[in-house]
């Protein structure tokens, strides 16, 4: 059997069929190891992502507390100012008492003063 067209064209299909084996096994190698790739990417990403997520709820916990822990100062705050209100209206309650009793003292010294005999001078 002599080599004709053919055969010779078959022979050309053939290695054309093989090269493009070869080329999608090649392919096939590079697609896999990108994908690997891709998905050690996609942990990495998806860690960095739990990560900030776990970090702002951390965030948000801390702020909650910083909100309560304000309005508790708040409270406090305002307390204390009632209890300073308070505190100068008894004080201004206790010195009009001391400026009365002040008078009331000045008056009955000046009674007595008056109603009680002198004592002689030698």
């Amino acid at each position: 059997m002599e080599d004709g067209p053919e055969e010779s064209q078959l022979e050309l299909a053939r290695e054309q069929v093989q090269s493009l084996v070869l080329a999608v096994a090649a392919m096939g190698v590079h697609v896999r190891d990108s994908s690997e790739e891709g998905s050690e990417e996609l942990e990495e990403v998806r860690a960095e992502n739990d990560a900030l997520r776990s970090s702002k709820e951390d965030w948000e916990m801390e702020r909650e507390a910083m909100r309560q822990e304000m309005a508790m100062m708040k409270r406090l705050l305002q307390e204390v100012k009632d209890d300073q209100t308070k505190w100068l209206a008894e004080r201004a309650a206790l010195q009009d008492q001391c400026a009365r009793q002040k008078q009331e003292l000045d008056f009955a010294k000046t009674v007595l003063r008056s109603t009680l005999p002198t004592s002689p001078t030698t």
